[in-house]
Formats: structure tokens, C-alpha cells, sequence
């Protein structure tokens, strides 16, 4: 296991091929997949941001508790799935990849999971999936 402490979707995000990436257990360690100083963050992204990646996939990562996916980012995206990333409570601006056919939720916040599905209401070519969804009451009594 890498255990990265730096958000690595920058550096990634300049690999211009990148077709699938997947960020299993504890391949991250950090808090978020977002820069502070996100002025910064967002040009780069623009410019570089994962311009062929179609899957994404984040499994367990246990710290995580943001995903920003800035305009302009992974615009070609079709499947994200998201397993096992408990403390994960923002997923933001998913509804601008409008290639994005299949969302797969396991093992998340269960008010992440509506979030997301409102957020991408009213797409006829996006499956969202979700199971065993966390409440927060289930959460804080597993702490």
C-alpha cells in the first residue's frame, strides 16, 4: 500500500492517457481530493484533468471526506464507484460530466447517496446504484 498523504489527482491528472484509475484501500491517506488553495488547483485541472479517464474508482479510502471535481475535469467520465469511503460527505459537481453513465455507492453516508441522486436527477442515460448505505447515527455508534 502507497498510503499518499498528498492529494495525487494533480500530478495523475496530467498523465493524458489515463483511461481507468482506481484508489483502493489506504492508497490515500489524506482528507480531501481538493487543493486549499483551490485558484490554483482549478487552472491546473482545466488544463490537464484527467482528459481521457472514463473509470474512476475510490475503494476504502478511510480519511476521505471530500471529492471536487472542477468544471471543465474528466470530461469524459462514465463510471464512478465509490466503495467504503464512510466519512465521505461531499461529492461536488459531478452533475457537469455529462458523459457520466453509471454511479455505484456501497458502504456511504446514505444523505451523500441522496445528494448525488439529486444532484443527477433527470439524467436518462446515468444509473446511479447504491447498497448498504451508512446513516450517521450508524457511523458515530461504530466509532
Amino acid at each position: 500500500m502507497s498510503e499518499l498523504r498528498h492529494d495525487p489527482m494533480l500530478q495523475l491528472g496530467r498523465l493524458s492517457n489515463l483511461i481507468v484509475l482506481r484508489l483502493l484501500a489506504r492508497s490515500y491517506t489524506g482528507e480531501s481530493f481538493a487543493d486549499p488553495q483551490a485558484s490554483v488547483r482549478t487552472k491546473v485541472y482545466r488544463e490537464a484533468g484527467f482528459p481521457k479517464l472514463r473509470v474512476l474508482k475510490l475503494w476504502m479510502l478511510d480519511k476521505l471526506d471530500e471529492l471536487v471535481v472542477e468544471q471543465g475535469a474528466m470530461c469524459n467520465l462514465e463510471e464512478l464507484e465509490i466503495r467504503q469511503c464512510e466519512k465521505l460527505g461531499t461529492v461536488d459537481a459531478l452533475d457537469h460530466i455529462n458523459s457520466l453513465k453509471s454511479v455505484s455507492l456501497t458502504g456511504v453516508d446514505e444523505d451523500l447517496a441522496k445528494h448525488i441522486k439529486e444532484k443527477l436527477k433527470g439524467r436518462q442515460h446515468t444509473l446511479i446504484k447504491t447498497k448498504e448505505l451508512v446513516s450517521k447515527k450508524e457511523s458515530e455508534f461504530n466509532k
